[in-house]
């Protein structure tokens, strides 16, 4: 296989770590982050676009080879990349900002007022949407 698509799919996915996670670590406000997220997606869905197709999310690799979209050999190293670059990246953002001092890792989730099961839920929904708009925008 060739490297270009596994190097973009470990920086693509780095970089939204670091800076969408970094951006919430630092205090960012609910639409600071979400800029800072999508900002990022954008960006290299147009700089590695052509070489991975910018999957930078298991979730993502995951429905496109289920629908027969990328080879199971190649979903299986863009995975292995994805969780690379994600580990490399809050690695080193802890590193840089004191670890949990800083409040990375930290959520907003609050379970007195949301059960794991709900919260689950949500993200698969939430999940789903997001496959969904890529499989109806970019695939088809």
């Amino acid at each position: 296989m060739n490297i270009k698509p596994l190097l973009a799919e470990f920086i693509g996915t780095f970089a939204l770590v670091f800076i969408g996670a970094g951006a919430a670590s630092i205090g960012g406000t609910l639409l600071v982050v979400a800029l800072a997220h999508g900002l990022v997606v954008m960006s290299f869905i147009y700089t590695y676009g052509q070489h991975s197709g910018t999957h930078i999310n298991p979730a993502v690799t995951i429905g496109l080879m289920v629908t027969g979209h990328i080879k199971i050999t190649n979903a299986i190293m863009y995975i292995i990349m994805q969780i690379m670059g994600a580990i490399t990246a809050s690695a080193l953002l802890s590193f840089i900002l004191g670890g949990s001092d800083s409040g990375l890792g930290a959520t907003q989730f609050n379970p007195e007022s949301l059960t794991s099961t709900q919260a689950i839920i949500i993200e698969s929904i939430l999940t789903f949407f997001l496959v969904n708009s890529i499989m109806n925008t970019v695939i088809n």
